[in-house]
């Protein structure tokens, strides 16, 4: 809450990083990588501001809506192209000083458990969201991974890495989806993959299911083989919600199970390609 001055670069102040990082921020970097910069240079002020990456600023403030910490992925894949002037040994420690608040947005839960539990209240969100706060967290410390390995920090790059597994803490093969626990490791009674549930964000069980970018090998072999993701990718596509479903306002664009109209869906057809 004071008054910031950008020096030699231009500051940018609001990100709905969850929104963009998929897809918006990784085109920047070939239409406007000299933005890219700077909006690299805005996280890290931001950083040296307030102790941690933003999630979702909004003209320069905190508004701790949505999940994951997705300045991370941003500020690695400039890194990993070679974007920009940015200090990078600082925009690394902003990435794992922002992935180990232990008091911030259930990070401490998951790292002790390997999981955000459904049963225990963040006081950052209104929202629970507990089963995407994991995959999303899991995304975002393999970026770190990436970029530590490439600085030559091994054991950083060995403790990211090793956490970005921390996905299939969360698969049940009982019923093949990822599926909420609570504290006591305990999967959620009654889970229906196609209920939009308080515990999935803006989504339900079949759209988070593949939200696992990082490691589609693993989550190939977690669900028993090519053949049978092939199988679970086809029903995505073909099991339509009745037509008397009440679908949330972000479920548009529907085939199958898959939102054309939100960004958990977006990735999904292409892991055709994926498995040839």
């Amino acid at each position: 809450k004071k008054v910031h001055q950008a020096d030699g670069w231009v500051n940018y102040s609001t990100f709905s990083l969850w929104d963009t990082y998929r897809a918006a921020h990784p085109l920047f970097t070939y239409t406007e990588p000299e933005r890219v910069n700077d909006m690299v240079k805005s996280f890290i002020a931001f950083y040296e501001q307030n102790g941690r990456l933003p999630v979702w600023n909004f003209y320069g403030s905190e508004t701790d809506m949505m999940i994951g910490y997705h300045a991370v992925p941003v500020i690695v894949d400039a890194y990993l192209k070679g974007i920009g002037d940015f200090d990078a040994k600082k925009a690394l420690d902003a990435c794992i000083a922002t992935a180990n608040l232990d008091n911030y947005r259930g990070i401490g839960l998951y790292k002790e458990l390997g999981y955000i539990p459904y049963n225990v209240t963040d006081h950052y969100n209104a929202e629970n969201w507990s089963l995407s706060k994991t995959l999303e967290y899991a995304f975002d410390d393999y970026c770190i991974a990436e970029m530590a390995e490439k600085m030559g920090k091994q054991d950083i790059a060995d403790e990211f890495y090793k956490r970005s597994q921390n996905y299939k803490n969360v698969y049940n093969p009982a019923t093949s989806f990822m599926q909420p626990r609570d504290d006591k490791g305990i999967f959620i009674k009654d889970f229906k993959a196609d209920d939009y549930t308080p515990h999935i964000c803006e989504s339900n069980g079949w759209q988070y299911f593949w939200s696992v970018q990082h490691d589609i090998n693993g989550l190939i072999d977690l669900v028993g083989g090519k053949n049978r993701f092939a199988e679970k990718l086809d029903s995505m596509f073909t099991y339509h919600p009745a037509a008397d479903d009440e679908l949330p306002i972000f479920s548009t664009g529907m085939i199958g199970q898959y939102a054309h109209g939100n960004e958990p869906s977006h990735h999904v057809i292409y892991l055709f390609n994926a498995i040839g």
